[in-house]
């Protein structure tokens, strides 16, 4: 096993890595470590988390042995929304995520494909850039992970939902209010700290999505 530093009961080596800038508490702990070969093992809450910190090391991992690491963590939103989870961003590697991949190169990201989306892109970057000005001119704030996230959303429901005729059958505002803050990222304590009630909220919230 990989050297790993003492960890606290409970809740692993979260304190090791807390703070803004979690990839520099990281290298500065593998430099304290002095980490055999790059490698360091650490638990985060009960999930063990191997952490790389050498170009050799992490040439091993993502080119030689790349099909060994490529599969996501199971997550209870990856679970829900993608019935599974069973779509390109979260299926494990393996023959469903290998047809999955070449079926959304062949028809989403084929070359004349996006360039179909051109029209709605512009639209929507200046939909954006609208905001802003807006914004900037009245002085008031701009939550831009609230903008970026819907920009993002709206591409997305665009390119896969505008029918022949131009005409747009999905926007941001067809999601339910669930669905939305699991795209945007919603936190799940439970799959790193199974303790203090974390588990029967991620329950809970496992329960709305399911109801959306």
């Amino acid at each position: 096993m990989p050297p790993s530093p003492p960890a606290m009961p409970l809740i692993g080596h979260l304190h090791l890595i807390a703070g803004g800038l979690p990839h520099v508490s990281l290298r500065d702990l593998a430099a304290w470590q002095q980490c055999d070969g790059g490698l360091m093992l650490l638990r985060l809450g009960t999930v063990p988390t191997l952490v790389v910190s050498s170009p050799h090391a992490a040439q091993q991992i993502l080119c030689t042995h790349d099909a060994s690491f490529a599969s996501r963590p199971g997550s209870v939103v990856g679970n829900i929304l993608s019935y599974g989870p069973s779509d390109v961003g979260f299926a494990p590697y393996g023959e469903w995520w290998r047809q999955a991949k070449k079926l959304v190169t062949t028809h989403l990201l084929a070359a004349k494909k996006v360039q179909s989306y051109r029209a709605a892109l512009e639209e929507e970057v200046g939909a954006v850039i609208t905001r802003i000005r807006v914004a900037a001119v009245a002085h008031a704030p701009v939550n831009m992970s609230e903008l970026l996230s819907s920009f993002i959303n709206d591409i997305l429901c665009r390119a896969v939902s505008v029918l022949d005729d131009g005409k747009v059958v999905a926007t941001t505002e067809s999601f339910p209010d669930t669905n939305a803050k699991a795209v945007e990222g919603e936190s799940e304590a439970a799959c790193y700290i199974w303790w203090a009630g974390s588990r029967a909220e991620a329950a809970q919230y496992g329960e709305k999505l399911r109801e959306s």
